[in-house]
């Protein structure tokens, strides 16, 4: 899959790059499920941690993202439901954010909950409408940029959206339940029909990142 990197993503709000899930069929640097890159390991570890995605940022740099999510005790800390809606930051003990150099490497790690090892492929190009309070027209399945869709499109996480793009975050990521065109994933997805976001901002060399699923 050709880079597409953080500049061209932030360069048109509204274009987005379709993404399907696919077969590992060789060594990539954008990756879901199985284990690490090689030598990534989550700083903080729970009964419910996983490997969820590594993604390509630039030629240089790399993201890893952990998430601790259970959707079966909504008494837990950890339950997805309670956390949607929410901008998740870098304190969330719900989700860790690793940065690192691009790494196609696989590591041996064993993580409590393990997701299937897939890649992403690039399946095209589209555009989203530009208001942001309309987020039911926007392309719903995986994608780099674009404007986010929402399963639950409710006034608060618009708003959250909202402030987030004002306080100069841009959206970089969206993951949708798997559909027919994915490869199969055979788990426990873990936001359930929920979409998770990764947004980003530019910040001393790397970015800041907030998570968001509804």
């Amino acid at each position: 899959m050709p880079m597409i990197t953080s500049s061209e993503i932030r360069s048109n709000p509204e274009r987005f790059f379709k993404l399907r899930l696919a077969a590992l069929s060789s060594p990539t640097a954008f990756r879901f499920g199985g284990n690490p890159p090689n030598g990534i390991h989550p700083l903080r570890r729970t009964e419910f941690t996983s490997y969820l995605v590594t993604l390509p940022f630039d030629s240089h740099l790399s993201c890893s993202i952990f998430v601790s999510l259970t959707s079966m005790d909504s008494s837990s800390p950890f339950f997805v439901f309670s956390a949607a809606g929410i901008a998740h930051d870098a304190s969330s003990p719900l989700v860790e954010a690793l940065w690192h150099s691009p790494i196609s490497e696989i590591d041996s790690l064993q993580l409590p909950i393990r997701f299937p090892q897939l890649a992403f492929e690039l399946e095209g190009q589209g555009c989203d409408p530009s208001p942001l309070d309309d987020p039911e027209h926007s392309f719903a399945h995986h994608k780099l940029g674009g404007r986010p869709y929402f399963y639950q499109a409710g006034e608060d996480v618009i708003e959250v959206t909202r402030r987030l793009i004002a306080d100069g975050f841009y959206h970089h990521f969206q993951l949708s339940f798997p559909g027919p065109d994915d490869a199969e994933v055979n788990c426990n997805w873990p936001f359930g029909e929920y979409v998770f976001h990764v947004f980003a901002r530019p910040s001393e060399g790397q970015f800041e990142l907030r998570f968001v699923w509804s």
